[in-house]
């Protein structure tokens, strides 16, 4: 390094009395080239172990296959296995669908002579209702006559027997077989004339006599009633019928009739009762039916959905034992092709450790390389390519003669750009010589500010083509694309956007500047870096600004 350093004041010194320049080297330059070794040596040392790592990884797994074609055809033997099992289990399943599909043709059978037996029970149960009820209708005239008296009754009829002391025997009599009958349902027959009295004070007397629950008459009520309607007294004045009563009360007369329907019914309901046993025990077997029949279609859809899903299972079984007996056979072919695979593939693998030992070497002789690669960027910048070529052959010769490990031939543009990036900057319209491309490289990889002394604008032009690709930086992808900023100093607003383009990351040029710089911008130049809350700052006047590191700054005299 300070071989470097001394050679290059030297050089200098002949380049100033050409050029009428001065202060080219100072100690700057000299902790630059510290740095940007450092740099170099990190980032190639990385690329180096990267592509290492990569031939590594491929040798693994060469060796890795080799293993793996041998325990494919351990592996593929036991699939051969299971796929005879899965053939016996496939018939063990066929076996199964058979027996509970008969299981089924069973149940359906009986479910269908289940319901033909119910079809002819709910037959038989329609007959016998219907003959109740026909029966039933024979009392009809008699509770229609008694609906009609009821309906010629008023509550003042009621009203004029109730308040009667000592009413008149036949309505007496007529008056206790209705409470007999118990209406209301809260009377005692056994109080007489005050229970009836009480009866019939209630004000929905004649309302419950004629929605009386007729069919709910007991049989010992029947009899009471029945034997009090067929005595004789022995004066015929006061026998128990509608003329005697009539003549007497108009209410009693309407009670009495509505006494003698709800006993006629009776009579004929009670004929019937044997008939409606009959078919309330016939409708209790035919619901027994019914749920034996339920029971049967449950089974019968729990056998269906067993075989539905052993079907399925069984299904899913053959397509496996297909697929295991396509995927066995595959294996076998693919076994055969890997291991010819593998036998042909033994050329390359001397070829990839031959390679991975080249590196193992490049990464020791990365220490020479760098050297040569950093005093370029730190130093040759202000020089012309005659005195670059001179200087880099005289650092080599310096390095040789060392031993200090390097590349030999060492080739400084191939080792700090690639030919793709090179081809690029081809493209965005840099020149193709071996000058153009080494200043493309000062401009792209240099850890200082790059002032490009441009009169034909070749520099300008490309350096604003590449600002809108987006891709900088050495090969190692593309960042976001951002708003290229020119300037000059005859600007009145190159502080405010220069200020924001070191906030916000985006390129900067200077351009159509002079011999002198206005010092405003030596913060910069010198990157005066402070620490900020945000990280890192530069101080320009009275104000510090945030510094993004993906600023880049250009300066172009033009």
């Amino acid at each position: 390094m300070v071989k470097v350093h001394s050679s290059v004041v030297q050089y200098s010194n002949q380049f100033e009395q050409e050029l009428r320049r001065s202060n080219h080297v100072t100690p700057k330059n000299y902790l630059d080239y510290i740095s940007t070794y450092r740099e170099q040596l990190k980032a190639k040392r990385s690329e180096n172990r990267s592509l290492y790592n990569r031939l590594d990884g491929g040798l693994k797994k060469l060796i890795d296959a080799a293993e793996a074609v041998e325990a494919f055809g351990q592996e593929l033997a036991e699939r051969k296995v299971v796929v005879d099992a899965k053939r016996k289990e496939c018939g063990v399943m066929i076996a199964q669908i058979k027996e509970r599909s008969a299981e089924v043709a069973n149940k359906q059978k009986l479910s269908s002579e289940k319901e033909a037996q119910l079809t002819q029970d709910n037959i038989r149960i329609v007959y016998e209702k219907a003959e109740a009820e026909k029966a039933l209708m024979e009392a009809e005239p008699a509770l229609a006559q008694a609906a009609d008296a009821l309906m010629n009754l008023k509550k003042e009829d009621i009203a004029e027997v109730r308040v009667m002391p000592n009413p008149p025997a036949a309505v007496l009599t007529v008056c206790l077989c209705v409470l007999e009958l118990r209406p209301t349902g809260t009377e005692d027959p056994s109080k007489g004339w005050a229970a009836a009295k009480a009866m019939m004070n209630d004000p929905n007397f004649l309302a419950k006599l004629k929605t009386y629950p007729k069919d709910e008459i007991k049989e010992p009520q029947y009899k009471k009633i029945k034997k009090t309607l067929e005595k004789k007294p022995e004066d015929p004045k006061q026998a128990l019928t509608m003329e005697n009563i009539k003549r007497v009360s108009k209410a009693g007369a309407g009670l009495f009739q509505w006494v003698v329907a709800i006993m006629n019914y009776h009579e004929v309901a009670k004929d019937v009762q044997p008939r409606r046993q009959k078919v309330r025990q016939m409708e209790k077997e035919m619901a027994q039916s019914e749920q034996d029949l339920a029971q049967i279609k449950n089974e019968l859809a729990s056998l269906q959905k067993e075989i539905t899903q052993l079907s399925a299972t069984y299904q899913e079984k053959s397509e496996e034992l297909y697929d295991l007996q396509l995927k066995a056979d595959q294996m076998e072919k693919h076994l055969n092709a890997a291991s010819k695979l593998i036998g042909g593939l033994g050329s390359e693998r001397t070829r990839w450790s031959a390679q991975r030992d080249t590196l193992s070497q490049q990464e020791t002789q990365l220490v020479g390389d760098c050297l040569v690669a950093a005093a370029f960027l730190s130093y040759t910048g202000a020089f012309t390519y005659d005195y670059r070529k001179t200087m880099l052959g005289a650092w080599e010769s310096d390095l040789v003669e060392r031993h200090v490990p390097m590349s030999q031939p060492f080739h400084l543009t191939s080792f700090l750009a690639s030919e793709v990036e090179i081809s690029r900057w081809a493209g965005e319209g840099l020149p193709s010589d071996e000058l153009s491309i080494q200043n493309g490289i000062l401009t792209t990889r240099s850890s200082r500010w790059p002032l490009c002394i441009d009169p034909q604008m070749q520099a300008s032009k490309w350096i604003k083509e590449h600002e809108k690709s987006g891709a900088h930086g050495g090969g190692k992808g593309s960042k976001p694309k951002q708003k290229l900023e020119v300037r000059s100093f005859h600007d009145n607003d190159f502080m405010r956007i220069l200020e924001l383009a070191m906030q916000f990351g985006k390129p900067f040029i200077f351009e159509n500047i002079g011999e002198e710089l206005d010092p405003i911008i030596n913060p910069i130049l010198e990157k005066r870096f402070v620490n900020s809350a945000s990280g890192k700052a530069i101080v320009m006047g009275d104000n510090t600004i945030d510094f993004n590191d993906d600023f880049r700054y250009e300066i172009n005299p033009g």
